[in-house]
């Protein structure tokens, strides 16, 4: 398994691999279902998953994250809305986790839809870009 500290950052090979094996496990559940939000997807997994599987897959998933690239959504544009809305510090992190959240959801459901290798080849290509710009903008602040 990948372990990695907060603000360290994956070389380009292992995001490569975790997304691979990510894809591999997610693949396994199908393309025709939906979740309500990530508790469901984690809810489901966990009941209809192998342990290693769902576990891996959990793992992975927070390994990858800061890569994720955000969907903007309806849903997102409100989330955001809302939060310049607010004065209240706590209210804002809530709206923030709830963002994560639904973009975690939506790059999941977009994994288990993707049959074709060009359009995972589009979101792998995704996530190095973002990753790059993460390591180049903490290398040029130093």
């Amino acid at each position: 398994m990948v372990k990695t500290l907060k603000n360290e950052f994956l070389s380009e090979q292992t995001l490569q691999h975790c997304l691979e094996e990510l894809r591999c496990i997610l693949q396994t559940l199908g393309n025709g279902l939906l979740f309500f939000d990530i508790n469901s997807f984690y809810a489901y997994i966990g009941y209809y998953m192998n342990e290693t599987d769902s576990h891996k897959a959990l793992h992975l998933l927070s390994v990858v994250e800061p890569y994720i690239p955000i969907i903007v959504s309806d849903d997102n544009i409100d989330t955001f809305l809302e939060a310049a809305l607010r004065n209240d510090v706590n209210e804002v992190v809530k709206l923030e986790a709830r963002f994560i959240s639904d973009s975690k959801m939506r790059f999941v459901q977009s994994i288990t839809a993707q049959k074709d290798d060009e359009t995972w080849r589009n979101t792998v290509d995704t996530c190095q870009t973002i990753r790059k710009y993460k390591v180049e903008g903490v290398f040029a602040l130093s």
